[in-house]
């Protein structure tokens, strides 16, 4: 009977013994993921249209014609003694705001060149965001589906060697029994922990990422790994202007000073103007010489126009809104980063517990497999303890994939 007892021992033992690993440095996946996804994304339109937007403004700044007006009159009339008169007037009129023409869209030109050249920034970064979610959700059901899988063979191993064991009169029903009775719940359990992980596979593929094919590449840890006993990593480093360089904050602020700009643009146009008018009238009649006038007027407007005072509350509108939404993003982003970073240094603190208590569950196993050998425990007493480990192996490797994960979401707050 002992001898074999040796043979689930060794194999029994080799499914808890195995360190618990520890998720490393992900980017070379988070830079082929987060590059997949740029591509996706619906804001990728966005930047063609800002290059338009900036060319028209820049066509605008120039086009002082289209601001202009030329005034063609004739008049044709006849003397008391019935002799032709005619008069032929041309006239250019020109409102006074012109001369501020190009300042208002060079600076609308300059705000769509910003915004343009915050845009890709912006993208990436919110790709890179998406690519760590998954990988951080990926990770964790490939972990649970790991531990599934060993529970599994775990349970096929102890079916097996009591089936034997019945069949040669050593063991009892019951003990055959609760063998079966684990099989069946390890089955379900790896059942659910699959497609669970499939599913979550299947989410990355919205976004263009190619699930590997077979359980074992669908298994394959997305980061490199490492023994349980490396050391604990430090937090990853953060430059310390990481606000002032944060892609959202500066997209926000380009975005909102475009919209203060645009708002700008729209009340200059919407302004009354005052006109100068240069032109000349030249007259022929058939008793007297033909002669030529320059004529000059000034054209004034007796006030504003309807539309000029909704286009300023407009734009003193924008530019309260700018001041407010940069204030908030920096506060939100603030808040953002002390709480990725608490979160790093609690899942940092968690793993030494869950490590300790994963060791003192692999000794219970070994003392409770050693006892049951001897006839001094039950199989009731051996499934706990096969229980106790596995949890305990669970929660340690979480603990690591925690911490990555938290590194990833700190890495993210920060802008990076």
């Amino acid at each position: 009977m002992h001898s074999r007892f040796l043979v689930f021992t060794a194999l029994g033992l080799a499914l808890f013994l195995s360190a618990p690993t520890q998720a490393a440095d992900s980017d070379p996946v988070l830079q082929r993921w987060s590059a997949t996804i740029l591509n996706t994304l619906p804001e990728r339109q966005q930047g063609q249209a800002l290059l338009i937007q900036e060319k028209s403004a820049r066509r605008a700044s120039h086009a002082w014609l289209g601001m202009s007006s030329l005034n063609l009159e004739q008049e044709k009339t006849r003397t008391s003694a019935d002799f032709p008169v005619e008069n032929n007037t041309v006239s250019i009129d020109f409102p006074l705001k012109i001369f501020h023409q190009k300042k208002v869209f060079d600076q609308l030109t300059q705000a769509y060149q910003k915004q343009v050249s915050t845009h890709l920034p912006y993208r990436q970064w919110q790709a890179r965001g998406i690519a760590r979610a998954l990988m951080n959700q990926i990770e964790n059901k490939q972990i649970h589906t790991q531990a599934a899988k060993r529970r599994l063979q775990q349970a096929e191993q102890l079916h097996r060697l009591v089936q034997a064991q019945v069949q040669a009169g050593e063991s009892s029903a019951l003990d055959a029994a609760l063998a079966a009775q684990r099989l069946s719940q390890s089955q379900a359990q790896w059942q659910a922990a699959w497609q669970a992980l499939l599913a979550q596979w299947q989410q990355a593929a919205t976004w263009g990422i190619q699930p590997p094919e077979g359980e074992q590449a669908l298994l394959q840890p997305l980061s490199p790994l490492t023994s349980k006993t490396a050391e604990v990593p430090e937090q990853p480093h953060i430059r310390d202007n990481w606000l002032s360089h944060h892609p959202l904050l500066l997209w926000l602020q380009t975005q909102t000073q475009t919209d203060v700009n645009e708002a700008r643009s729209d009340w200059w146009e919407s302004r009354n103007s005052t006109s100068i008018g240069l032109g000349a009238i030249r007259e022929s009649a058939f008793d007297t010489p033909e002669y030529t006038l320059m004529t000059i007027s000034v054209s004034v407007p007796l006030g504003r126009s309807p539309g000029e005072h909704v286009a300023k509350a407009r734009w003193q509108a924008a530019e309260n809104n700018q001041t407010i939404t940069v204030q908030r993003t920096r506060l939100n982003l603030k808040q953002q980063w002390q709480q990725a970073r608490a979160d790093w240094e609690k899942a940092r603190q968690l793993l030494q517990p869950a490590n300790t208590q994963w060791q003192a569950a692999k000794k219970a196993l070994a003392l409770t497999e050693q006892s049951w050998q001897q006839g001094e425990s039950s199989l009731r007493d051996l499934l706990l303890a096969q229980q106790a480990a596995l949890e305990a192996r669970l929660e340690a490797d979480l603990a690591w994939q925690r911490l990555a994960a938290a590194s990833r979401n700190l890495k993210q707050a920060s802008g990076e």
